[in-house]
């Protein structure tokens, strides 16, 4: 009769158990925290990478003194930087990141042998990943790339 009171005695008691539920929690809070910090530092490396060939585009049309697009593919969440009468190179965005907004009428902008504008317009390109955004405003006449702060998207 021993062996079975013992047997039916054996497991986790309900101290146990909210102790090993606890630990759970912090530990999955913590890693939802991470994975925000990570989408955050993805979407600003993206913006970068867009800004900085914006910049390039137009430090090229000024060096060879010909016309270069910058171009946007929104649907396959790619750009790329060209001469305007070759093929596109594409690059595509880090996995996640999308671009979610863009006031281009064409899908590209394109800068004159001069590394001045084909226009006098203001563009803006918003990026989004996960529950964060990026804008980007771009003043071709000016020569400005300029990114904003990352947003919480409600």
């Amino acid at each position: 009769m021993k062996k079975s009171l013992r047997n039916l005695q054996s497991g986790f008691t309900l101290i146990e158990l909210v102790v090993v539920l606890a630990v759970m929690a912090i530990l999955a809070g913590a890693g939802v925290a991470a994975s925000h910090s990570h989408d955050r530092r993805t979407l600003r490396n993206a913006g970068l990478m867009v800004q900085a060939n914006v910049r390039e585009a137009q430090r090229l049309a000024l060096i060879e003194g010909r016309r270069y697009r910058v171009h946007f593919d929104i649907e396959n969440h790619k750009f790329s930087i060209h001469p305007r009468y070759d093929e596109p190179d594409w690059q595509y965005l880090p996995h996640g990141v999308e671009i979610y907004f863009l006031n281009l009428p064409r899908g590209w902008m394109e800068y004159l042998p001069r590394g001045t504008p084909g226009g006098t317009h203001t563009y803006t390109i918003r990026l989004r990943k996960g529950r964060y955004e990026q804008r980007m405003t771009v003043v071709p006449s000016g020569g400005r790339a300029e990114l904003f702060n990352i947003e919480r998207v409600k």
